[in-house]
């Protein structure tokens, strides 16, 4: 396996499988903030440790498949709830989770819907299952309450529904809540006054889909995606990856989309290129704006290459936003930041200033109505791979 001419080296040493292995003493965490590789017969998944923060452990996730081709990771969704979830009344193939897969395929997005109702489910019972029933490498969770089942055997639906969300969110997984399905259905329901027509599936499947959408672009999911986890001991929990650490290698499980599938990441060596070009990624964060806008974060990523950065990426109702600036030797970074109308009118203009050091872009500035903004990103992998 040679990398192929692109953003940066990587350097051989990583990529050989002659290249020697490192020890190093868990007792300092910052000993992860390494590229990890992952070689199989279907290609490359790289993952890259960019900071650790006491038991935060902060990366990127890349892929690449047998052909030396980046691609992107499918997009894993699972629809979280009762009855009207699974479909109780039409066969489970009709359900909205399965037609809300086909409208996104249909959209040209690589996504997976997995369908985890369980007729009569509460609020609690799906909370009490909720590790089991989503897997490592989810992105995305629609959570339909339970809350018939609730109000029928007086379980607290707010008070577990914020406990499911928090737990999702504290795994990166975007929470989409469907509070009450009935109404989301257009008041299509089955002669029991409860459960959703075909009719039904098909108006929430509609409803979700832009929400959906929305969140695959706001988070940047399906590309090179910024990823967070947990480290406890040598146990560490980020992204699809369940890994024990051991020296120089993590061993461990992965989600492959319908499976969890055993995995060996190796250490690049010491001594490989390092280079501030590369791909960062992570978080955007806005902060409240003057005309009462709440403060928001949302996923992004900028190349830099011979001393310039550049990024853009498309936003709302036709809107366009780019960046670009000057890196330094030294690692200081300006950057310029704009956003513009379908019409080309330019608007939301901002200046940046921030620095790159040990993997991590980190700049702050402010728009012209005052509204403050700043990056939090990490270096990801520098440039696809080839296999030979």
């Amino acid at each position: 396996m040679t990398p192929r001419n692109g953003l940066f080296s990587l350097g051989l040493a990583f990529l050989l499988v002659s290249a020697p292995e490192i020890s190093f003493a868990l007792e300092d965490p910052r000993s992860l903030v390494e590229e990890w590789q992952e070689d199989g017969a279907a290609g490359v998944v790289v993952l890259t440790i960019t900071r650790v923060e006491g038991d935060r452990v902060h990366g990127a996730l890349e892929q690449w498949d047998a052909g030396g081709n980046k691609k992107g990771e499918t997009i894993q969704i699972v629809a979280l709830g009762a009855s009207n979830v699974s479909g109780k009344g039409v066969a489970r193939t009709s359900a909205w989770p399965a037609q809300l897969e086909t409208m996104l395929r249909d959209k040209g997005y690589d996504v997976r819907v997995m369908n985890a109702g369980i007729q009569d489910d509460t609020s609690a019972m799906i909370l009490a299952r909720l590790d089991g029933s989503v897997p490592l490498g989810t992105h995305i969770v629609t959570l339909g309450t339970g809350a018939g089942n609730d109000r029928r055997q007086g379980v607290n639906t707010a008070s577990n529904v914020r406990t499911i969300t928090r737990k999702l969110r504290e795994r990166q997984i975007e929470v989409i809540v469907i509070k009450d399905m009935p109404a989301w259905a257009d008041g299509q329901i089955q002669p029991d006054g409860m459960h959703l027509t075909l009719g039904g599936h098909t108006a929430v499947a509609n409803k979700l889909l832009p929400k959906v959408v929305q969140a695959i672009r706001d988070r940047n999911f399906g590309g090179t995606r910024a990823i967070r986890g947990t480290l406890h001991g040598n146990d560490l929990t980020i992204g699809p990856f369940g890994l024990r650490i051991d020296g120089s290698r993590m061993t461990g499980r992965r989600w492959a989309g319908e499976e969890y599938v055993a995995v060996t990441l190796t250490k690049r060596a010491a001594g490989a290129a390092d280079s501030l070009d590369g791909v960062y990624a992570g978080d955007i964060c806005l902060g409240p704006g003057p005309n009462g806008d709440p403060a928001r974060c949302f996923r992004a990523n900028a190349t830099v290459r011979d001393g310039k950065i550049a990024g853009g990426w498309a936003g709302r109702e036709g809107v366009t936003v780019t960046l670009a600036g000057e890196v330094a030797t030294t690692g200081g970074v300006k950057i310029e930041w704009h956003a513009e109308r379908a019409d080309g009118s330019q608007f939301a203009r901002a200046t940046l200033s921030g620095t790159i050091e040990n993997g991590h872009l980190d700049a702050r500035g402010t728009f012209e109505n005052g509204r403050t903004v700043s990056f939090d990103w990490g270096k990801t992998s520098s440039a696809p791979y080839q296999m030979r």
